[in-house]
């Protein structure tokens, strides 16, 4: 496995410019290769052969400018025939005390090099023994002084009686580059379609790495549609509930009722080795891909609401979305300062009051009602401003600006206060923000 292959190819491909992900638990890796002591990194079994994975972690450890990492079997007399015959020194351990060996083996390399760079030692497949032996090995680096070797085993599950630190496989995070938006989907929509697919398919599948690839597949082999079209929502909702049909076989675990309303810090192993549950942030959720046919099988109805609102809905991406909207809004505030807040006032003083049955307010200045310490332009909403600057633009397509601006606001108000995702208010706030730009 290379890295080509996972973080996947396509996603880096389809995310382009104005994403960047972010991927946690590759990070905690790294930074378990440049601490002392030792670390077991958990990969499910949907995540494929730990051999791969060890491969990976090899060359994440070369980049980062460690000392040059070394790769072990699975046991310990593996471990050590690795050690002494990297470095020339002493024999591999075969039988006796794992510490004994340890101490003996760590005095020698001492008295070879006094000074040595810690290696990363990654062990794939590293059986109990192994574990429990290298956590030795660490104890007498740790007595002595001298750090020779920074294991890092990689396992399906948490050794017994492990004392080290624990990275599990988890989800990439997903962050927003509101900056580079270009060029707009009106101009390239064929490129940001890709780019939602990606971001989709992260969504629904990307705890389990070939589902991810098989529904990325599916999804561009039978697009016929762009984010343009009104369709594009529905069709990817009716692919995404058949693809998860087709996968209930991997998938086909009962889950706990309460794992509807709320991630959990524990769930059974099993779960999360079919992939039926993901980890993220430092607990377990159910994925998407498993909710789409969980929720037609819940009798509870405010776990099926939960569940649906919680999980079918793109939660990153509607957080990214969100906060773009945010910045839509301050961009107004920004355009409406450049004018003048004298300017503005003016403006509301012209405006009917939001509450029509409130006759005290005779205009919507009043209704702001802005106190002490307070701008008006700081108290005003999306709607003032928005009405505002599209008035001030010029007169040619002030209509059209006026309906932009609007149909943003409503697609913030979804996203900000509903948490919900469409293609449509996605491109509703793409437009306001490449015309503020």
């Amino acid at each position: 496995m290379s890295e080509l292959v996972y973080p996947w190819r396509w996603l880096a491909e389809g995310v382009g410019e104005a994403f960047s992900l972010r991927y946690p638990w590759a990070d905690e890796v790294r930074a378990a290769a440049g601490r002392s002591g030792a670390s077991c990194l958990l990969l499910p079994e949907v995540a494929g052969p730990l051999s791969d994975w060890a491969n990976l972690a090899v060359d994440w450890t070369a980049r980062d400018g460690h000392a040059p990492c070394l790769a072990s079997g699975g046991s310990f007399e593996e471990a050590t025939r690795t050690l002494c015959e990297s470095y020339g020194i002493g024999e591999p351990y075969r039988e006796g005390r794992p510490a004994e060996w340890a101490r003996r083996f760590l005095v020698e390399c001492r008295r070879e090099m006094p000074q040595v760079d810690a290696v990363p030692l990654i062990v794939p497949e590293a059986d109990d023994t192994c574990s429990s032996s290298l956590l030795d090995l660490v104890r007498a680096q740790r007595d002595l002084g001298y750090e020779f070797a920074r294991p890092m085993l990689l396992r399906r599950t948490t050794p017994p009686g492990w004392g080290g630190n624990v990275v599990r496989f988890g989800l990439p995070d997903l962050v927003g580059n509101l900056d580079r938006i270009a060029p707009s989907p009106e101009r390239e929509p064929e490129s940001w379609t890709r780019s939602m697919i990606a971001l989709i398919v992260i969504w629904e599948a990307g705890a389990t790495p070939h589902l991810a690839d098989e529904l990325w597949e599916r999804l561009c082999m039978r697009q016929t549609l762009s984010l343009r079209d009104s369709e594009f929502d529905r069709w990817v909702g009716l692919e995404l509930d058949a693809f998860a049909v087709q996968s209930q076989s991997s998938l086909d675990l009962s889950l706990p009722s309460w794992l509807a309303f709320e991630p959990a810090r524990e769930v059974e192993d099993k779960l999360w080795q079919a992939g039926a549950v993901a980890w993220q942030d430092d607990h377990f959720d159910v994925t998407p891909l498993r909710a789409r046919l969980w929720i037609k099988s819940l009798g509870d109805g405010d776990a099926r609401d939960s569940l649906r609102r919680r999980r079918l809905t793109n939660v990153p991406l509607a957080r990214w979305l969100a906060a773009w909207a945010t910045s839509v809004e301050e961009s107004l505030r920004i355009a409406a300062l450049q004018a003048g807040s004298l300017e503005f006032r003016g403006y509301l003083e012209t405006q009917p009051p939001r509450d029509r049955r409130n006759r005290l307010m005779r205009s919507r200045l009043e209704e702001l009602n802005v106190g002490d310490g307070e701008t008006l332009i700081d108290r005003a909403d999306f709607g003032d401003l928005a009405g505002f600057v599209s008035q001030r633009s010029p007169r040619s397509g002030a209509t059209n600006r006026s309906k932009m601006l609007e149909l943003c606001r409503q697609a913030r108000n979804r996203v900000v206060h509903q948490r919900l995702f469409s293609t449509g208010d996605f491109l509703h706030i793409a437009y306001a923000s490449c015309w503020l730009r």
